[in-house]
């Protein structure tokens, strides 16, 4: 996952929401024109040395040439202004594909081409990297707990101050999350529930949800029940035994999530 945008930190507060449109950039990277009927062949060659990131293509038309393909190399191009005659060959390239862009006879081509990434092409780890400073990213959480819609994290201290642009991020990168919570006490009573505060989504209190697991709907309120998927067999063991005392009735509604 790991490639970091550049942009400047001085725009984001740290407890501010996210600014989808200041996440948008444009990078320019070296491309190999080709003829569209030899687009595959080329590709399956040289496949190893184009552009790979996540949602962004890495064979567009050339639109000075329809009748070409932009294959996107992974290189960067230092100079958006180049004229393809005045390109020179980036000198880590393998050295097949530098024999075949030094045969005068090819009809391959170095060029360039332009990739615009915006907030929806990247990943929550990619937002909150861009975001939070280098000296606080070994902290950014590389998991959270979904309870139905409900996302659960556990914020580090030094996180903390980021904690709405990591609710934000979470909900707007899983469609089907809609309020994000973090642990913001330790477990104290018996049922194992805990202190926590709305960090995105609407803060009224509601904490009720639905789980599907096992072909089995789990109706709480994850305010009140302490719920955790590591659990799973347990909370498959509690509905056979619910089941087998009604006789091996349809009964498949709990509200047993593994607390009260």
């Amino acid at each position: 996952l790991r490639p970091r945008r550049t942009m400047s930190l001085s725009s984001f507060h740290p407890a501010s929401s996210l600014s989808p449109e200041q996440f948008t950039s444009s990078d320019t990277f070296y491309a190999l024109s080709v003829p569209a009927r030899k687009t595959g062949e080329i590709l399956k060659l040289h496949k190893a040395e184009l552009l790979n990131r996540p949602k962004v293509r890495n064979v567009v038309t050339d639109e000075s040439d329809k009748s070409r393909r932009l294959l996107i190399l992974k290189n960067p191009c230092p100079s958006a202004t180049l004229s393809s005659t005045d390109l020179s060959p980036p000198t880590n390239l393998s050295p097949q594909l530098l024999a075949l862009l030094s045969e005068s006879a090819s009809d391959v081509k170095l060029s360039t081409s332009s990739v615009v990434t915006t907030y929806a092409d990247l990943t929550v780890d990619q937002v909150l990297r861009a975001v939070i400073p280098p000296s606080v990213t070994s902290e950014i959480p590389s998991s959270f707990e979904t309870v139905g819609h409900i996302a659960h994290v556990n914020l580090r201290p030094a996180v903390l101050p980021w904690k709405y642009v990591v609710g934000k991020a979470l909900m707007d990168k899983n469609k089907h999350i809609t309020k994000v919570v973090n642990k913001v006490g330790q477990i104290s009573e018996v049922f194992r529930t805990f202190p926590m505060e709305v960090i995105a989504g609407p803060d009224d209190g509601d904490y009720t949800t639905t789980v599907k697991e096992g072909g089995v709907r789990f109706e709480m309120d994850f305010g009140r029940v302490y719920w955790n998927s590591k659990l799973q067999y347990e909370h498959r063991r509690v509905v056979d035994r619910i089941a087998g005392m009604e006789h091996g009735g349809a009964h498949k509604k709990s509200t047993s999530g593994g607390g009260k």
